[in-house]
């Protein structure tokens, strides 16, 4: 984790190439911090920015963005892609059995799709759920963490 606003400024010049604002900056420290964060800001500020600075520091979680359009979701990719961060956007042209198989297999890191992708989920599942209150703390940590889902 960041030591400092100076540092978060400086892994982010250095991966992507621009300067964070300093709300981008408090705004992924805040999620650092196991709080969260809402960005309101005009179109092209540097919104999107505030997620992906997140990867530099959770190197093994998997983000899944729902955009509004297809065309951000490619430019997404192409973005991260330059940055050496494994992103795929799920669309009606590429939703394959192998895709699918990838996405299982964890080789993505982000995963983005519209909100039409959303309306493909049936449900997220957390079998023997009655074991997050039972067994939260001791049986695993993450799990007293999950209502947040």
């Amino acid at each position: 984790m960041p030591d400092s606003d100076e540092e978060v400024q400086r892994d982010i010049e250095k991966v992507f190439g621009y300067e964070p604002c300093l709300w981008q900056i408090q705004a992924v420290c805040a999620i650092l911090d196991g709080g969260d964060a809402i960005t309101i800001a005009p179109t092209g500020s540097g919104k999107s920015l505030t997620y992906w600075m997140l990867l530099l520091y959770i190197k093994y979680g998997i983000m899944v963005v729902v955009t509004p359009l297809k065309l951000l979701g490619t430019q997404f990719v192409e973005m991260l892609g330059d940055n050496r961060i494994s992103a795929v956007s799920i669309t009606a042209a590429n939703a394959t059995n192998k895709l699918f198989e990838n996405l299982a297999h964890g080789q993505y890191q982000v995963i983005i799709g519209t909100k039409k992708f959303t309306n493909n989920l049936i449900n997220l599942v957390l079998d023997e759920a009655h074991v997050v209150k039972e067994w939260g703390s001791t049986f695993h940590s993450d799990y007293l963490r999950i209502g947040p889902i």
